[in-house]
């Protein structure tokens, strides 16, 4: 193991623009996926996008435009997997057209363009991929009549996180912003590419480890796998998804954000301290594992780089039946900053392949992605950009998505009903609202009673 400081200065390795006709390795979390989508056929699909509702006089030649200059600005978005020497490594094509399809649905009956335009989302997201081949980003424009569009951009996650799709929306509507005044694309210039990224990561790679191996190894030896109890009705066929989602409500939430304050931690700390307990109750145990992903855009140099830099913490939660919330909130805290301070790049996935859990943690703050965009593109016209929700689950037996929209905080769970009976979700979420509303009314009492 290297001595502390020596590994300290490893990592203070600078992140900078690669020599020309670099080898680029795959990054750390690209490596794990890499051997999930080799293990499982070679096959991969766009599980990561973003759709918007564009309502005005859309010029279609101008987001073309813009979407091309994404495509050249960002290497990520025109990358793909070669596999010819011993590892595998990204390969970076020429700048090109972005992959774009504009199709018609304004001729179709209202109820039955709504279908239409879910089966053709569904379709692109889900299209099986080589990612060899490639494209792995892809864009489709539905015109649903001659004053409103629906835009969903789609990428694989080998290339891709949240806040990539943050990036590129701001991105992408400055830009048409700038298109459609005439006036010449530009943006800031981006000191690296993710490439860059991956190759400081192996450089950095035996430092990280010897300040954090042992950190992870610590926090997570000992523990069991977690499952949560079972007890759908087996279906034949393909699995079958289905998303219910909880209100939490503006008062309660206000409440929330009040505790938060007060105990000087995040909202998102506070949700989660109510959902461990909730999820103590249902899979009965008081030692819980969850897995939440992490922002790890700390580097000025990566704060606008696309790609896949997010990564999963695993965080152990203890709750002791004669402790109070209030102390379970602070535990929780504490665990938090305690992971940070040991942020996991991307290593961390086989130093404990041993520690499983069902129980995930997904937070989605109030960002470019939950508002509603007016762009003036000239001094009587205007487009409102504005989300749009697409019915479509993420592909596994189970995972919790929390939304806020600095109003509001809601719950989107999405689970197979063949695993999971749809009364035991309906009984969690009833249970977690219970929960966070006793937490506000008596913080004080003992964990035990809630």
């Amino acid at each position: 193991m290297l001595p502390s400081h020596t590994a300290a200065t490893l990592l203070d390795v600078p992140l900078r623009p690669r020599a020309s006709g670099s080898t680029i390795p795959l990054s750390a979390l690209q490596l794990v996926y890499w051997k999930y989508i080799s293990e499982h056929g070679g096959r991969t699909q766009r599980m990561v996008w973003i759709v918007r509702r564009i309502i005005g006089s859309l010029h279609i030649g101008l987001l073309k435009e813009c979407l091309d200059f994404l495509v050249a600005r960002h290497e990520t978005l025109r990358t793909r997997i070669g596999v010819g020497g011993d590892m595998p490594e990204q390969l970076v094509d020429a700048a090109r057209s972005c992959a774009f399809d504009e199709i018609d649905l304004s001729g179709f009956p209202i109820i039955r363009r709504e279908q239409e335009l879910e089966r053709l989302c569904k379709e692109l997201i889900r299209e099986e991929l080589n990612p060899t081949v490639g494209p792995l980003f892809a864009a489709r424009l539905f015109r649903l009549s001659s004053e409103e569009y629906i835009l969903l951009l789609a990428l694989d996650h080998l290339i891709a996180d949240r806040a990539t799709n943050v990036i590129l929306h701001n991105e992408l509507w400055q830009l048409y912003r700038q298109a459609a005044r005439a006036e010449t694309l530009h943006l800031p210039e981006l000191p690296v590419q993710f490439g860059d990224y991956a190759i400081w990561q192996h450089q950095t790679c035996a430092a990280w480890r010897s300040l954090n191996e042992q950190y992870w190894r610590g926090r997570l030896s000992g523990l069991a796998r977690i499952d949560l109890p079972k007890d759908g009705v087996p279906l034949e066929g393909d699995p079958v998804y289905r998303s219910t989602i909880f209100q939490f409500g503006r008062e309660l939430t206000a409440k929330l954000a009040a505790v938060a304050r007060s105990e000087r931690t995040d909202l998102a700390v506070v949700v989660l301290t109510a959902y461990a307990i909730a999820m103590s109750h249902w899979c009965k145990r008081r030692d819980l594992l969850v897995w939440f992903a992490a922002h790890t855009r700390y580097r000025a140099e990566t704060r606008n780089m696309v790609g896949w830099l997010g990564c999963d913490f695993r965080l152990p939660v203890r709750l002791d039946g004669d402790d109070h919330v209030s102390g379970l909130l602070k535990r929780i805290h504490q665990e938090i900053c305690s992971a940070y301070a040991h942020l996991d790049i991307g290593w961390g996935w086989d130093l404990y392949p041993e520690s499983a859990t069902e129980i995930s943690f997904n937070w989605n703050p109030s960002d470019a992605l939950t508002q509603c965009l007016t762009i003036e593109v000239s001094e009587s016209k205007r487009l409102l950009v504005e989300p749009y929700r697409l019915t479509i689950p993420y592909p596994c037996p189970l995972a919790a998505f929390f939304h806020y929209n600095n109003a509001e905080v809601s719950l989107k769970v999405s689970h197979r009903p063949d695993v999971y009976s749809p009364s035991s979700i309906e009984n969690f979420g009833r249970d977690l609202l219970g929960c966070a509303t006793r937490f506000v009314q008596e913080p004080l009492m003992p964990i035990a009673l809630i």
